[in-house]
This record gives structure tokens, C-alpha cells and sequence, in this order.
């Protein structure tokens, strides 16, 4: 009922009604009589505007705070893949190897390997090594810019845990000592 009316409701009822929805269907495993909405793809087709598919549209955006994309995709019906949001990702700073920032894209690479590997946070601490205490661009230690090692340490846990909201977190909390670590050093040097 909540659904037909959709372009009469006030648009702020539209976005609760949908948020909802969203936690809803995460929480009874995505089943939904959805041949009764098949009609959002073809007003989709020729009034990508509608209220209706653009509603659908915004619950499988919320959808994606609450599953993976790739999950998301397999559970709903082929014909609404075409109303999926495009795939996130993560662009990691860090990634290509340029003249700019080879030092740090290598030890980026090193620090991703010794999480992979497990290591303990000394050895961790020690694939950055070979980046300076202060910015990399050769000025003096700068309370407001971040330290050269505190970028890489920062952009390569946001690589490891780009995933989800919940790697993201799981991943913070678990390298939360290396994060006070780095800043602990960086600390200290700046107040000397």
C-alpha cells in the first residue's frame, strides 16, 4: 500500500519508508515478493525520475551499509540488477608506484605484507622506516599536515579493510596501535 503511493508521500516519509525497507529486508534474508515491483524497472527504462525507482534505487544504496555488493546482487532478481548502484571501491593512494611517491607506495606495499603476515607491531613499525619524521615534501614537522607515516599507516588500513563498513571498523580497532603508535612518535619528535 505504502509502495503505491510513493509519488504522492512527502519525500521525507519516502526516505524512513525506505530506510525501513532496507533493514528489513536485510534482516528476513532479502525475500520479497518482488514481481510485484517489476514495473520500477521498465518506469526505470523510460522515467529514471519516477518516485518508484528511485526509491528502489535508494534502498539497495542503504542495502549497501548493510550487505556487500556482491551478496546484494546474487540475492534480488536479475531483472533489478540494472537499479544497483554503481560497485563501490576504495582508490588507494598509494597504489601505483609514481616518481611522486614511490617511498611511499613501497612501504604501503610493505606495511599491507606484514599485515598479511601477522606481524607484531615492531616489525610493523619498521616497514616504515624509510620514510621521513615530517612531510614528505621536505618541510618542517607541521602540526596541521600529516606526517608522512601517518598517511601511509592511515591509507593502507583503509585498503585493508575497504570491504565493508565492518572491515573498516574491525580493521581500526585492530590497528589502533599502530595508528597511537605512529602518532606517539610523531609526538614526541615534534615536541623536542
Amino acid at each position: 500500500y505504502v509502495y503505491e503511493r510513493l509519488d504522492t508521500m512527502n519525500t521525507v516519509l519516502v526516505d524512513r519508508f525506505g530506510s525501513w525497507f532496507a533493514y528489513f529486508l536485510s534482516n528476513f534474508k532479502y525475500h520479497w515478493t518482488w514481481s510485484e515491483w517489476e514495473e520500477c524497472v521498465k518506469l526505470n527504462k523510460t522515467d529514471p525520475n519516477h518516485p518508484k525507482p528511485k526509491f528502489l534505487k535508494e534502498v539497495f544504496l542503504k542495502l549497501l551499509w548493510l550487505t556487500f555488493y556482491e551478496k546484494l546482487k546474487d540475492v534480488i532478481p536479475d531483472e533489478f540488477v540494472t537499479l544497483l548502484p554503481v560497485k563501490p571501491g576504495y582508490n588507494h593512494k598509494f597504489a601505483e608506484i609514481t616518481p611522486e611517491n614511490s617511498l611511499q607506495a613501497k612501504c604501503a606495499k610493505a606495511l599491507i605484507e606484514s599485515i598479511k603476515n601477522k606481524e607484531v607491531l615492531d616489525m610493523m613499525l619498521g616497514s616504515l622506516d624509510p620514510l621521513p619524521d615530517g612531510a614528505i615534501d621536505g618541510r618542517e614537522l607541521d602540526p596541521v599536515y600529516p606526517e608522512a607515516k601517518l598517511e601511509v599507516v592511515v591509507q593502507t588500513i583503509l585498503r585493508v579493510g575497504c570491504k565493508s563498513i565492518s572491515h573498516i571498523s574491525v580493521a581500526l580497532n585492530r590497528f589502533r596501535d599502530l595508528i597511537m603508535a605512529v602518532m606517539l612518535i610523531r609526538m614526541l619528535k615534534y615536541a623536542a
